[in-house]
């Protein structure tokens, strides 16, 4: 069991889960400034309704077809799927979850398993959810390091892209930092070299939000979103999307093996493009989980892939 790219036959997964305690809505203006008008309005009234309660029972019940409906491919693709331990917050922890996204508050590198410290104080509690699949990998020899806590070493999971022997690091916004980039070069020693992509567009929540890697020398892009990219991507073959579908988090698919990849349904021009690259592209609705912050990628943790 390891993880050493982002597109190698996939084995086994975390999934997330979406618990009836939903998220207050606590998150940076740096993120909200870079949303449209209507969906700003939309947190701002959901923060003032919400604040210490769950969401009515509709708007999670679509957000957990959404998570079900791509559980049902991930299983008829006969990939190993854990789930999250359900949560909730002690007296002294700020309300509110985001258990969809297993993304980020733990990551796998080679056979090292990374807890995050988190940026979003909400959410530095969601690595308890994790607990029995850490003791699950302890079991299949690997090694799992906590982050030190602090202000300035910060890392999560949608930030950091695998591609051995390099692992990309994305940061300058509200989220992963410089420092945390380091300190994993320091972990990771000569097993992986550790190579920062500035994302310039402030309200993008993490790298995987505007880039991801698909395939050897392939991915998906939103150049206008990154400042200078490492020269070895020169030789990638990128799919490059424009503003609307990367604010619809367009760039943030799962790839389940070398030829088969999952994709928002609605992002037709996409679909179009992997399969003139002869990828297998399973459709899915997840429009619910994208407009908080996440799609396919957030949602998941690999494991193990070959």
């Amino acid at each position: 069991m390891a993880i050493y790219n982002e597109y190698g036959k996939l084995k086994q997964v975390i999934l997330g889960i979406s618990p009836r305690l939903y998220p207050s809505f606590d998150l940076p203006k740096t993120m909200l400034d870079g949303l449209d008008y209507l969906t700003i309005l939309q947190y701002k009234i959901l923060s003032i309704i919400f604040k210490n309660r769950p969401l009515f029972s509709r708007p999670t019940n679509l957000i957990i077809e959404e998570l079900e409906a791509f559980n049902k491919v991930l299983k008829e693709k006969n990939i190993i799927v854990h789930r999250l331990e359900p949560i909730l917050p002690f007296e002294n922890e700020p309300p509110g979850l985001i258990q969809m996204y297993a993304r980020d508050p733990v990551f796998i590198i080679g056979k090292k398993v990374i807890v995050a410290n988190m940026a979003i104080k909400m959410r530095m509690k969601e690595d308890r959810g994790y607990d029995p699949i850490l003791k699950y990998l302890d079991t299949n020899e690997f090694e799992v390091i906590k982050m030190p806590k602090g202000d300035n070493i910060i890392l999560e999971g949608g930030d950091i892209i695998v591609d051995h022997p390099y692992v990309y690091v994305g940061y300058g916004t509200y989220i992963s930092t410089l420092d945390g980039a380091n300190w994993l070069q320091n972990i990771l020693k000569d097993e992986f070299e550790v190579i920062p992509i500035l994302i310039k567009d402030r309200s993008i929540m993490h790298l995987d939000c505007c880039m991801t890697i698909i395939g050897k020398n392939k991915g998906i892009i939103h150049r206008d979103s990154l400042a200078v990219l490492p020269q070895n991507f020169n030789n990638f073959d990128f799919i490059e999307i424009d503003s609307t579908p990367r604010k619809q988090l367009g760039a943030n698919v799962f790839v389940i093996d070398p030829e088969t990849i999952v994709v928002q349904q609605r992002h037709v021009k996409l679909i179009n493009d992997l399969k003139i690259r002869g990828y297998k592209v399973y459709p899915l609705s997840f429009s619910f989980n994208a407009r908080i912050g996440g799609a396919f990628r957030c949602t998941t943790c690999p494991m193990d892939r070959e």
